[in-house]
């Protein structure tokens, strides 16, 4: 049960340059942010380095683009999975074609 969180910190390390999907799966759907090198957000920074972000679940939306995680309290108690994948507009089947490693996954109020 997430209800008392607004965000979600992680660090990341890539140096893929390839937008990427950050998600919550919910009983209630999929809620994400997608990250694009064109536009740095939340500190993220595809340089090879460490980097903490703070994503607020202001940004993480149902299917991307639609109500907000921080909106749908039955979604934030209802958190089943997290996943990092690249977004669709960036997919590649080509082997080796996106390294991504995580670190420090936690929910915070503030």
């Amino acid at each position: 049960d997430a209800t008392a969180y607004n965000y979600l910190n992680i660090a990341i390390k890539t140096a893929s340059n390839r937008s990427m999907r950050i998600r919550h799966n919910t009983s209630a759907g999929n809620f994400w942010v997608t990250l694009n090198p064109a536009a740095p957000a939340y500190g993220m920074i595809w340089d090879g380095a460490w980097h903490t972000l703070k994503i607020p679940y202001t940004a993480m939306k149902k299917d991307g683009n639609l109500a907000t995680l921080a909106e749908s309290p039955a979604s934030k108690a209802a958190l089943t999975s997290f996943t990092i994948r690249t977004d669709d507009a960036d997919y590649s089947s080509a082997a080796n074609s996106f390294d991504v490693y995580i670190d420090d996954i936690y929910l915070s109020a503030n």
